[in-house]
């Protein structure tokens, strides 16, 4: 092995310890995802399936949108947002009906403040959601195909989305 064989492979060797672990951030990304899939499925029997299709276009679109090799849009809006949109119109949705059970004792600006909030939560988890697939997405694609990336985020997204939504019919019945 000669002098600069050696010090290449420890250059390596110190990018691979540089570069952050995934396994973290598929965790935390299937966690958010989990409580997504959790809350659209604790509606009742027929507003989660409504919402529970929206929830998995969600995830396609945004996988969709950000593993392709040059940007998609639909008029001028990209895939990745549209999905984003989805999720956060399905999440509030089903946020606002869980939140609306006492709404005969609620006054005008109580109910207000319901809404703006319930409203509010299903578009914080849903940017947070489009946020950690983006920051996996991009780490993905340095090393593997958009085909690879687009099944490993898929896989994981759908999982999570899965999973919470077992959870979430588990507990109600």
């Amino acid at each position: 092995m000669t002098r600069s064989s050696k010090r290449y492979g420890d250059r390596q060797r110190v990018d691979r310890l540089k570069s952050p672990s995934t396994g973290g951030l598929v965790l935390i990304c299937g966690v958010c995802y989990g409580l997504a899939g959790f809350l659209l499925t604790r509606l009742p029997h027929l507003v989660w399936l409504g919402l529970w299709p929206l929830g998995f276009l969600a995830v396609w679109l945004q996988v969709w949108g950000l593993t392709r090799p040059s940007p998609s849009k639909f008029q001028g809006v990209s895939l990745d947002q549209l999905g984003t949109g989805l999720l956060t119109v399905a999440l509030a949705a089903g946020l606002n009906y869980l939140g609306s059970a006492q709404i005969d004792e609620v006054s005008f600006l109580g109910l207000i403040l319901q809404i703006l909030t319930c409203s509010g939560l299903g578009l914080l988890l849903a940017v947070l959601c489009n946020r950690l697939t983006v920051i996996l997405a991009e780490h993905w694609q340095v090393g593997l195909s958009d085909d690879q990336t687009r099944a490993l985020l898929t896989t994981v997204l759908g999982l999570g989305l899965i999973l919470g939504g077992l959870a979430g019919l588990l507990l109600k019945y």
